[in-house]
């Protein structure tokens, strides 16, 4: 199942946007997935962009969010994102961390870091309004 932009009103309390948005930081070394996904969430959530590991942990140091959208290579084409999971966990971070990649074994890897969700790029958004719905809840 796909959530269109659109449709987003139906899953959200109260067939509203909520007002006080909740702040995603997507770790995602992908520039088509940053506007793709940019897109989606307008208003709907604030979103953050870190293209790697270093700028994600300066931005997950200094601000504060409600989701993380974890790319399992950033950058690149192996696992590398796993020590990341673990630092924000142990800094304290209770929230969805939402680990992607078209690869299963490498989503696993996050999952066992302490990632809470696991899909494919193309099922984030997906994912993630489900993830924000239950969140309005």
């Amino acid at each position: 199942m796909t959530v269109k932009p659109q449709c987003l009103s139906v899953l959200l309390k109260g067939g509203k946007v909520m007002p006080n948005k909740k702040r995603i930081l997507v770790v995602e070394d992908n520039k088509s997935a940053h506007l793709l996904w940019s897109k989606f969430f307008v208003g709907i959530a604030s979103v953050s962009f870190a293209f790697d590991i270093e700028q994600a942990k300066n931005m997950f140091l200094s601000e504060k969010f409600d989701i993380i959208v974890m790319d399992c290579c950033v950058p690149g084409h192996s696992p590398n994102t796993m020590d990341l999971v673990v630092l924000m966990r142990q800094s304290g971070f209770k929230g969805p961390i939402l680990a992607n990649s078209s690869v299963h074994k490498y989503t696993s890897l996050l999952i066992l870091s302490g990632a809470s969700h696991s899909c494919t790029k193309h099922e984030v958004p997906t994912i993630v309004m489900k993830i924000l719905s239950s969140l309005f809840v």
